[in-house]
């Protein structure tokens, strides 16, 4: 996904969700605080995520991010990817809460990871929505080539880039970038 983020001077940061000892034991913990973007640093941070496990606590870290990008400027992407199943607390409102903080500088972008029909879908395709602005996208939707060039394609076509990004990472996604990084080659 990384490969998807427009050349472009802004900034980023990573925010982790799940529960376990991976999060010291804590709901949401920020891994890469908001810095300029270059590709090879938010691939380090990405790469630096070891393992996962827990529930959901989708709200708690929607919560956090709204934290981590109140000093920015400029119009905000949210990226958020999950599974969206069993969510603690109500990121629905946590969706509305960065509404009304950010207005028309949010656009929340989701992408679902998991089997059709799982919950979880539902509630991931609903958080762009509550912002006004973003979209909703499976995981094979943007990492394929041609789903990250349209992926890519459907955030340009936005009428304002997002000056800063902030990705939200669920526990079922650090799963797998950790099996990856344990067991795959690349």
């Amino acid at each position: 996904m990384n490969k998807t983020i427009p050349d472009l001077r802004l900034n980023s940061g990573l925010r982790t969700f799940g529960f376990g000892p991976c999060l010291s034991w804590g709901f949401t913990e920020l891994n890469a605080p908001m810095a300029p973007y270059t590709q090879p640093g938010f691939q380090s941070s990405v790469d630096g995520l070891e393992c996962a496990g827990g529930s959901s606590p989708l709200a708690a870290a929607l919560d956090a991010a709204a934290e981590d990008i109140q000093s920015t400027q400029g119009k905000v992407a949210l990226i958020v990817v999950s599974d969206g199943k069993n969510p603690s607390g109500n990121p629905l409102a946590s969706a509305r809460k960065l509404k009304e903080q950010f207005a028309d500088r949010l656009c929340l972008h989701t992408v679902w990871v998991g089997n059709p029909k799982e919950p979880g879908q539902g509630l991931m395709g609903s958080l762009p929505s509550i912002a006004g602005c973003g979209t909703a996208s499976a995981v094979g939707d943007v990492v394929s080539s041609a789903g990250a060039i349209t992926y890519r394609n459907a955030q340009a076509g936005n009428e304002e880039v997002a000056e800063s990004i902030m990705m939200a990472v669920g526990s079922a996604v650090r799963i797998n970038i950790w099996f990856r990084s344990k067991h795959c080659q690349n």
